[in-house]
């Protein structure tokens, strides 16, 4: 049986490199649109920024179409939709961006490769690690020649990079990146800072692999306990660590401590993102996992079958992800008769690993 365990953290260089433009005081049309729409992101009321962006996009683009206006409302709209899990709607933003930008900034201008460093954060998030490495990788150095070896933008690149790593089952490589990133986290923005928490739960992540689970629970928790200390109590990034740390109980035979962390996980998630978001599915996952660790296959079977349906209305039919609940669906048909059908999902969970490598 497999086991899920989420990550957050790819997305990172998304949360932190809007640029000045459009969070300055909002004078004009442009400026109060866009800060009006990222107080809307922040407060996970999409649709209102949505509508925002937009009127923020036709403002700049009124400037001309290759502003530095308009790069920075593309910005904005693809951290929108990345929140929504619209990976590859986001980076056709962030590719326009770019573009944008390789025609009015010099080539070494640190925001060329800051950009490259988010579009290669929406590659890791697709599963498309090559890809990821070959943006991330220049711009990691691209940021310690511009900026030096303690900025927070470098430490976004380098964080992605460690995770790049950690998928590809780089465990040495990926501990380098991402401590190395907490450390410039904390010494720049803080201890107690939601970036440091990002990533403390993506190391927390790197020594569950490894079996190291007293380092792993330290580090997961920790990241709880910042995020419950400093964002709201019903925030998404709660949620993010209740439910890693709830897949960590399953793993230690945790149960009654699993159950509680899951349902609270699953019920902010839905009331964030509505009931058809990919990471409500990741939670509906882990609880059908809990159920099924637990041999009550009745609890498990709607739990998986409801994941499958959100993760591939939200992720696509063969996107990796749900490799693993066909698996473990499959388990639950067979164990109740339905070998056949077990075998079609067993055989389309081999074709979707297959085919991402």
């Amino acid at each position: 049986m497999t086991r899920a365990f989420w990550l957050r953290g790819l997305l990172l260089a998304l949360a932190c490199l809007t640029s000045a433009g459009a969070m300055a005081a909002p004078e004009e049309p442009w400026q109060r649109h866009n800060a009006a729409g990222l107080q809307a992101l922040q407060q996970r009321r999409f649709a209102d920024a949505e509508i925002r962006f937009a009127a923020a996009l036709r403002e700049a683009e009124r400037r001309g179409p290759d502003s530095a206006r308009v790069a920075a409302t593309l910005d904005n709209q693809a951290r929108l939709l990345a929140a929504q899990g619209r990976f590859a709607r986001a980076e056709a933003r962030l590719r326009r961006a770019l573009a944008i930008r390789e025609k009015v900034l010099a080539a070494d201008d640190p925001e060329l490769a800051a950009t490259l460093g988010r579009i290669g954060a929406l590659a890791l998030r697709q599963h498309r690690f090559v890809e990821a490495e070959r943006l991330v990788k220049p711009a990691v150095a691209s940021l310690e020649r511009t900026l030096g070896a303690d900025d927070p933008r470098l430490a976004a690149a380098l964080n992605t990079l460690g995770t790049i790593a950690l998928m590809r089952g780089k465990l040495e490589e990926a501990e380098l990146y991402i401590m190395r990133a907490l450390a410039i986290r904390e010494a720049a923005l803080g201890a107690t800072h939601p970036e440091v928490a990002e990533s403390a739960n993506n190391l927390g992540f790197l020594y569950l692999k490894r079996n190291q689970v007293a380092k792993a629970e330290s580090l997961l928790g920790r990241a709880l306990a910042i995020r419950e200390r400093v964002l709201d109590p019903d925030h998404p990034d709660v949620a993010e660590s209740l439910n890693n740390l709830g897949a960590l109980d399953i793993m230690l035979g945790r149960f009654a401590e699993a159950a509680p962390r899951l349902e609270s996980a699953l019920a902010m998630r839905e009331r964030a993102y509505g009931p058809a978001h990919w990471e409500v599915g990741q939670t509906l996952y882990n609880l059908g996992v809990l159920h099924h660790f637990q041999g009550d296959l009745a609890k498990a079977e709607p739990y998986y079958r409801r994941a499958l349906a959100v993760q591939q209305a939200a992720l696509g039919p063969d996107h990796p992800d749900l490799a693993d609940t066909l698996d473990n669906y499959a388990d639950i048909l067979f164990m109740n008769g339905q070998g056949a059908e077990a075998a079609r999902f067993k055989e389309r969970a081999a074709r979707i690993r297959a085919k991402a490598g």
